[in-house]
């Protein structure tokens, strides 16, 4: 045990951050990797119970918690300090009580009145903005009957004539997941919901980075690239680190390396982009910043599809035995 504790003690030693978490967990169209947020995801996955609570009140499950917590004004209880931690999280989600976002899940979901029958008049969100009760307080606790149907309000005559009928329907009422009305409560569109809060921009040269033709280890190279968090010299020494050797570019063109320096303006990869050019049959210069680079290279064949993506395979490639010739000497 001392040695197993040792050893892990020993691999806790601080590493570099090259990449903000935040960043990774962006999707790829915003410019991430998309690895999943734990946060979101478990609140999503809370959310799905949430909405299985509306839609499935006669399962076994739904009459348990009925059974063991009661139910109020046709929600079940919160417990109080005996519940479960599993339905307290529950609760809070349903609620939008203790979350930094908000209720997210009460303002996402609508109530689709066909006959009336199901639908609380003031509690349920039936109409845009939000349930009755919560925009028109005031008169909701001046209501005699604060559970009385949509159906029982429309027949007691809530027309400016007051004229009593029904709502003519003979369908149930159904809850409606606001961003996917179509299919319903998914916990993907509740994670692109919670991730997308606040505006993603789109990514620049998401097509390049993930190109299907290419081994993920070189899509993960490329977007380091593209993000200038590859480490070269200049990136190790702004992180504080002590380099041995000089911070020159190891091509021996006597210029601090850089990324933009070692892809396009090293005497060594610019002739090699010279070599490529000629190859191709086409004269003329490049830039000499990575972003502008690929952007011109990958649009230098005619139009079409194929010769798009055989352009950005072969950038890619250059790319990578670029940095893997660097890493040999």
């Amino acid at each position: 045990m001392l040695m197993l504790s040792r050893k892990l003690s020993e691999n806790r030693k601080k590493k570099i951050n090259w990449i903000k978490w935040d960043k990774v967990c962006l999707d790829r169209d915003g410019g991430g990797l998309g690895v999943r947020r734990i946060r979101e995801f478990n609140l999503s996955l809370l959310g799905k119970w949430s909405w299985r609570l509306l839609v499935d009140k006669e399962g076994l499950w739904f009459k348990v918690l009925v059974a063991k917590y009661g139910m109020t004004d046709g929600r079940i209880t919160r417990g109080g300090r005996q519940a479960s931690l599993w339905w307290q999280d529950l609760c809070d989600v349903r609620n939008g009580i203790g979350l930094s976002i908000g209720r997210w899940f009460e303002n996402n979901i609508s109530r689709k009145v066909r006959n009336g029958e199901g639908t609380l008049f003031w509690k349920d969100s039936w109409l845009e903005g939000g349930s009755l009760s919560t925009r028109f307080n005031r008169l909701f606790e001046l209501a005699l009957d604060k559970n009385i149907t949509v159906a029982d309000m429309y027949r007691r005559g809530w027309d400016a004539g007051g004229e009593v009928g029904t709502l003519g329907v003979d369908v149930m009422d159904k809850w409606m997941w606001r961003p996917d009305p179509s299919i319903g409560y998914s916990v993907r569109s509740a994670y692109h919901l919670l991730t997308h809060l606040v505006p993603v921009p789109m990514a620049t040269h998401n097509d390049v980075i993930w190109n299907k033709v290419v081994p993920l280890k070189v899509s993960l190279f490329a977007w380091r690239l593209l993000n200038n968090r590859l480490p070269s010299k200049d990136n190790l020494t702004r992180r504080g680190m002590h380099l041995e050797d000089s911070e020159l570019c190891l091509g021996g063109c006597g210029v601090a390396e850089t990324i933009d320096h070692l892809i396009v303006g090293c005497d060594m990869s610019s002739s090699l982009w010279i070599k490529i050019l000629k190859w191709l049959g086409i004269f003329g210069p490049l830039p000499n910043v990575v972003t502008d680079h690929v952007s011109q290279f990958c649009n230098i064949f005619p139009v079409g599809k194929e010769s798009q993506i055989g352009s950005q395979v072969l950038w890619l490639a250059c790319c990578w035995s670029i940095w893997k010739e660097r890493n040999n000497r």
